[in-house]
Formats: structure tokens, sequence, C-alpha cells
């Protein structure tokens, strides 16, 4: 998306499409980073892109009252979610209403025409989903009200998918910092972004079709049948993650009741049911001592394993060589596969 951005007061904008190097600690492995900077504030934009989406982690620092405009003449599907403090504004001089951290919201916008209003010297932070309609229709088949949604779409006009803001479930913030903090290789980061962008769209789907009860999508007996044949295939599968495509077909599901329905019968989505299998195998792994961490982490699909290593201690709060050689101290059995038995 290209855009044209603007201080009212005046004053001159640059623009870098890298990051400066007393900003280089901000920088994200695979990230697409834009910085500006101006009179008393600084922007940093760093998107990442995959198939029918584009994600944006944008952070705003200003050091006093100050307003800045950006316009641009694409159209956006966006899903919007406040991370850090409340970023006021206008869209072609309409006041938005104000997104609160850790709050989201769907909106379309035929194009660009905001202003972001600082008040005063403050600090704040949003994670936007720039997403397809084709994407968004394909992960909502079930969704009810995407319709009239799509029917504004069509109009070009200015459509929001709820009144309200919503409050972020708390998988849906794990996510996003999942992803700011990704451990995986650059090779592996596609399926990796596709699969959270897709589970915070659901998530947040799920959340809007009815935010005061778990399941919003009837299951039936087949329905059911169709959720344990994937995760029977996930578990044959495993360490290799098998796409959603393939998930889908396999259970002959949509893809939003699959991801929902997993959810609520296994009480964990079907990329962290993955997850769970490769890195218990792991534990299996370096339980028997018999390989270096470097041969267990490539066995379970990590290429490097300064990788794996983290991701293993991020999850059990211990590293794998502390666990090969004090396993045994562990009661460490697998409640988790059997909790949802």
């Amino acid at each position: 998306m290209i855009l044209e951005f603007k201080d009212e007061s005046g004053a001159e904008i640059e623009i870098y499409q890298s990051i400066p190097a007393e900003f280089e600690k901000l920088n994200i492995r695979g990230a697409d980073p834009t910085f500006l900077r101006g009179n008393a504030f600084r922007i940093l934009m760093q998107a990442f892109y995959g198939k029918g989406f584009t994600a944006w982690y944008n952070r705003f620092w200003a050091d006093k009252y100050k307003i800045v405009t950006a316009r641009g003449d694409v159209p956006f599907l966006e899903l919007r979610i406040g991370l850090v403090e409340q970023l006021e504004g206008t869209w072609e001089k309409i006041k938005e209403a104000p997104l609160k951290p850790k709050h989201f919201n769907f909106s379309f916008n035929p194009h660009v025409s905001t202003r972001a209003i600082f008040q005063q010297e403050k600090y704040c932070a949003t994670f936007d989903i720039h997403v397809t309609e084709t994407l968004l229709r394909e992960i909502g088949i079930d969704y009810k009200g995407l319709d009239k949604f799509f029917k504004k779409i069509k109009s070009s006009q200015p459509a929001e998918l709820s009144a309200f803001p919503h409050k972020c479930p708390t998988d849906m913030i794990d996510k996003i910092l999942f992803i700011l903090n990704n451990p995986y290789s650059l090779k592996s980061q596609t399926n990796f972004l596709d699969s959270n962008i897709r589970d915070i769209i659901t998530i947040a789907l799920e959340t809007m079709a009815s935010p005061n009860h778990p399941l919003p999508i009837k299951l039936t007996n087949q329905d059911k049948e169709g959720l344990h044949a994937i995760r029977q295939f996930i578990e044959d599968s495993c360490p290799d993650w098998p796409n959603y495509k393939q998930l889908r077909q396999k259970g002959g599901l949509n893809e939003f009741k699959m991801k929902v329905g997993f959810k609520h019968l296994f009480k964990m989505t079907t990329y962290e049911y993955h997850m769970e299998l490769k890195f218990r195998e792991a534990k299996k792994l370096l339980a028997k001592k018999e390989e270096s961490i470097s041969s267990i982490a490539y066995k379970i699909g990590y290429v490097h394993h300064q990788s794996f290593t983290k991701e293993f201690t991020s999850r059990f709060k211990y590293s794998p060589i502390w666990y090969q050689e004090n396993f045994h101290r562990i009661n460490d059995d697998d409640d988790f596969l059997l909790s949802i038995m």
C-alpha cells in the first residue's frame, strides 16, 4: 500500500524503507519496515505478507501534541487490534471510535484518509491485518452477518462488522506476541505466519459472532467425527504440518467450523496440537540421550537448533540440555493427550 504522509504543522517528514541504527533493536526478522521521522514524532511500521493478507505492526512515538495525516487511494478491509494506549483519530473528518488497548474491530474503508491525533507525549501500538474479501469469505463461511457487510463493501461504503469494538481474547494476544517473537527460521515463516494470522481472524469472528457463548456454531455428530479424523491426521503427519486445505478435506469441514470446532472439542487449535505433539516427541528423544540437540531439533522440523532451544525453553521454562540431564526428576506424563481423548 502506497501512502502519502503529512505533518499538519507543515514540518517535513523523512521516510525510510529501513530501520535507523538507533532503532535496530526493534527490528523483527522477516518483517518489511517503513520508518517515518518528523518534528517531535516517529512512526515504525513493519509489514508481514501472506496469501490473502498483509499484517502491520505499527508503533507511534510523539513528544508533544501532533497531528499526522495519511492518504492513499487503495481500499482496505482491516482487522484492527489495539495493543498499547489509544490512538485517537478521524476518517474523512469523522471521528473514529477510540480503540482501547487489547480491543479490536473489523472495518472497511474505500480509501485511506486518516488523521492520527496525539494530544500529548504518548507511545501507541497497533496490530492491523489487511485481508482480502476472498480470504475473509473463506474463513468466515459459517459466520452470520458477513453478507450485509460485504454488500456495503461492494457499494464502496465505509462499513464496520460490529457496531462496537470487542475485547481481545487471551489467545488472540498470545498469537500476536508469538508472531512478533517468531522463533522459526525464515524458511518456516510462511506456514507459521499463515497459520497464526488465520487463527487470529477466526478468533475475531468467533468473538464477534457470539461474545457470550463459547461455541457460535452447532456441531453435528458427523462434524465431531470429522474433527477426530483431523486430529488423527495431524498425529499421523507429525512432525510435518499438513496445510489447512488437507485438514479441511480430511474432516469434510469448512475452515471456520474446523477451527472453532477443534478448539471447542480439544481445548487448543489445530496448530497448537501439532506443536504439542512435536515437543512431546522431542522430550522422548531427549530422555533417551542417544542424539544431539541439533539432531533432535532437525527431526522435529527445525533447521537451526537455536530456534528449537528458544521455543523449547519458552514452552517448558527449562532448556533442552537441562531436561536431558534432569528429566527423571520431572513428573512429565502426557496429560495433555489424555485430557482430550
